[in-house]
Parts: C-alpha cells; structure tokens; sequence
C-alpha cells in the first residue's frame, strides 16, 4: 500500500476529517447545485439576481437558527435546499444522515461553516443590497450593462480549445480561431447567401498568403524562445539558491558546538541562533518547524533539552563535538558585557 493510500485509509477513519466532508458535502446540496442550477439559464442577466441572492443569504440564516433542518433523521430536501427541490446526490445526503451518530461534533461545525460563509456571501453580493445602484436601475439600465451571471463562455471556449487540439495537434491557433468563428456567425450561410466563385478564389488566395507569411511559424518560435529563457533563468536562480544553501551548510559546520547549559543560557542573539543551527546539523531535532522556537527563551530551552538528550544517549552527533569551546565562550561573555 503506496502512503497516499494509506493516508487516504486513515482519513476515512478520521473523525475530524469525515465532519468536514460531511459538512462540505451537505453546503453542496442545500446551498451550491440549487444555487447554480438556476443560474445556469439561458440570457439570463446577472443584475437580475438580487432576489436569488437574498435567498441564499436567508436560507443560510435559516440553517444556523435551525440546523435540524438539514442535519436531523427527519430532514428532507424540502427544509434542506434553498429552493425545496430534490437533493442533488440523495445517497451521498442519506450516508451523511446515517453517521450523525459516529460525528458528535457534527452540528456545531455546520453552523459555524454556514456562518463564515454567510459573512462572505454577504460581502460577494453586498452591491445587489436593497437601495443600491443595481437595486436602484431600471430593466432598460440592466438590459444595457448586461452580464453573464457565470463565465461558461469562455471556459467553454477554452474547453473546446483543448478538444480542438488533442484531436488536430498539428493545427494553429488561428486555424481553431477561424473555425470557431465560422461555426459561430454562422459564417456557410452568408456565404451561400452571397458570395460567387471570384469570392471565394480571393478568399482563398489571401488564406495562401497568410500561410506563407509564416506567422504561426513565428508565433511557435517565440514561445519556444520563451520557454527555453524561462528554463535558463529558472536553472540559474536553482544554482544561485544550491550555493548560497551550501556556503551556509559550511558555515554551520565551522561552529563549534556549546554542551555547557549553563554557557547556553548566556546566549543571545547571533551566537544563539548559530547554536540552533549547529545543533540542527549535528544531528538534534529541536523544533518541528521554525515557529516553535521564534524567541529566544525558547531555543535555549531547545538547545538545553537537546543536550540533556545527548547525555542519555537519545541521539547522537552526526559530527565529533567541539573539546575547546572556551574562545566561543569568552566571545559570548565579551557580547554580553558589551550590551550591559
């Protein structure tokens, strides 16, 4: 078993883990498919949402007052949705049902995820708020700065596009540009409608001049060209960050480690974190990550512990530890008098 499998098995044994899918699931079906399924009609107008917006903002309302609607052995799709039509996946719902009692937190995760997302709906749709200037204009005003309540257009643009060239590889980008827009303007039409033979002999010879311009040729050179500097500069910055990652590792390596607590304890500053570093290169795990010992009383207290560590035979040193740290020492009292 591959350890994404594993975590995946330890995730569907999870109780947090199975709460949140259970929660994000349950969002899904009472507020997100029936929110989209009726913004998915045709020539609809986004300025024209503001009742449907409001309709999300108070069934969200109405699940944090009432949870039992949607998470309750009587719960149904006529509390649970916005708009009281079927579940959109009514298995995915009764599991959900099912495992209220194997989630014990599950209710107070929900209201407190339909809260967060009631503030953040309330701030997405705060324009279409009663009084404002889309509440305010008129049908001829909407009709006039129409908008698409979605942006399938042009994912669905970019959706043929890839289609286009899975099956056309050799194919140019203007060559799917002029396809698309004659099957868009219904282009065969007009042209049936009013071109003659010497139309088409001239469309044709401008099309041969533009294949023998080389344009798409170009055009595929400058994003190789790109590419290719985009790779050397990424190359370059990979080796500057491998030195400098290097010199740093060689630096570390001349410290001389301190096993005195007591001389650690008199530490501060970049003495301080150079011990950290050592230590770490020695061999030592003290923090799991670098947050753990911002300040300083807790890296001495790391480094203290490490030591004791050291001393039970807990870990060892990846390399001999330093027998003269008497300079290093002197130089740290010398800082401290200096600061004093």
């Amino acid at each position: 078993m591959t350890n994404m499998e594993k975590n995946m098995k330890a995730a569907l044994h999870c109780v947090p883990t199975l709460t949140e899918l259970a929660v994000l699931g349950l969002f899904g079906q009472a507020i997100s498919h029936p929110y989209m399924h009726q913004i998915w009609g045709e020539n609809m107008n986004m300025l024209d949402q503001g009742p449907l917006h409001m309709e999300v903002q108070q069934h969200m309302e109405k699940i944090i007052e009432t949870p039992s609607l949607l998470i309750s052995v009587d719960a149904t799709y006529k509390t649970g949705t916005m708009d009281g039509t079927e579940w959109e996946r009514p298995a995915a719902v009764e599991k959900i049902l099912e495992m209220i009692p194997e989630l014990p937190h599950l209710t107070e995760v929900l209201v407190a995820f339909f809260k967060d997302a009631l503030v953040t709906w309330k701030r997405f749709t705060s324009e279409f708020e009663d009084g404002g200037l889309i509440d305010k204009a008129t049908d001829a005003e909407k009709d006039l700065a129409w908008m698409s309540p979605t942006n399938d257009a042009n994912e669905g643009i970019l959706g043929a596009y890839r289609v286009f060239m899975r099956r056309h590889p050799n194919a140019s980008l203007p060559q799917f540009n002029a396809q698309a827009m004659y099957n868009q303007n219904d282009t065969q039409d007009f042209m049936d409608k009013h071109l003659d033979d010497d139309d088409h002999k001239y469309i044709m010879q401008l099309a041969r001049i533009f294949d023998a311009s080389g344009f798409e040729k170009k055009r595929r050179k400058d994003l190789i060209d790109h590419a290719a500097k985009e790779a050397e500069a990424n190359a370059v910055k990979d080796r500057e960050k491998a030195r400098k990652k290097a010199e740093k590792l060689a630096k570390i390596a001349q410290i001389k480690l301190i096993f005195d607590k007591g001389a650690i304890e008199k530490l501060k500053g970049k003495n301080l974190q150079d011990q950290v570093d050592a230590f770490v290169q020695a061999g030592a795990t003290l923090y799991k990550k670098k947050a753990d010992i911002s300040k300083v009383a807790q890296k001495k207290e790391a480094i203290q512990k490490a030591i004791d560590r050291l001393n039970e035979g807990l870990w060892t040193l990846k390399t001999g530890p330093s027998e003269d740290n008497d300079t290093l020492q002197a130089d740290v009292a010398d800082e401290d008098s200096d600061e004093e």
